[in-house]
């Protein structure tokens, strides 16, 4: 498990604490390890944002694994979505020594009504060179 607190201040900004809390679990299936993790925001102006995310984590190959993830966001902050939830689904393939791909489809679903922004489909290719 993992735990943290930060706290900010900033000129023209609000105070504002975070806290996070995570944990992973390994499963009886080889190679599939599933997770929780949980942000929160608290800002001196009275507004608080959370989110709770659910994930799964698999190595089909030694090259291949294949990732999960679904999050439920509440956001009290005025002018912006205040409830919604999301979708991810990632491929990744190591290529070779240092250098990963990666496809990946995220679907955002606002469930608040008042928000005048709506559902977003978004598809991401991705080459990485790691240093």
């Amino acid at each position: 498990m993992v735990s943290g607190f930060s706290s900010s201040s900033a000129a023209n900004s609000h105070d504002q604490n975070n806290y996070y809390a995570g944990l992973t679990l390994a499963t009886p299936v080889a190679g599939l390890k599933v997770g929780l993790a949980y942000d929160y925001a608290r800002n001196v102006a009275g507004t608080d944002d959370s989110i709770l995310g659910v994930y799964a984590s698999f190595q089909a190959t030694p090259k291949l694994s294949l990732h999960g993830r679904a999050e439920y966001v509440n956001n009290g902050t005025s002018g912006g979505v205040k409830e919604g939830s999301a979708y991810t689904l990632t491929a990744q393939y190591d290529l070779w020594q240092n250098v990963i791909s990666r496809l990946e489809g995220r679907y955002d679903l606002v469930s608040d009504q008042s928000s005048t922004r709506n559902n977003v489909l978004t598809v991401y290719a991705n080459i990485i060179y790691k240093f």
